[in-house]
């Protein structure tokens, strides 16, 4: 079964501590990159939808 390009994929990496939100890069993880507000690691968000 193919699934469609990205559909799984998180795109925006999001902070689990005051939920800002960045775009996710390609290649970062987002557990590699902390949050420029808070200093607390990002996490993935998933799109609803």
């Amino acid at each position: 079964m193919m699934r469609e390009k990205g559909r799984d994929k998180p795109e925006e990496c999001e902070c689990p501590k005051c939920q800002f939100t960045v775009p996710k890069q390609a290649g970062l993880s987002c557990g590699s990159r902390m949050c420029p507000k808070c200093g607390t690691t990002m996490l993935n968000k998933r799109s609803t939808g």
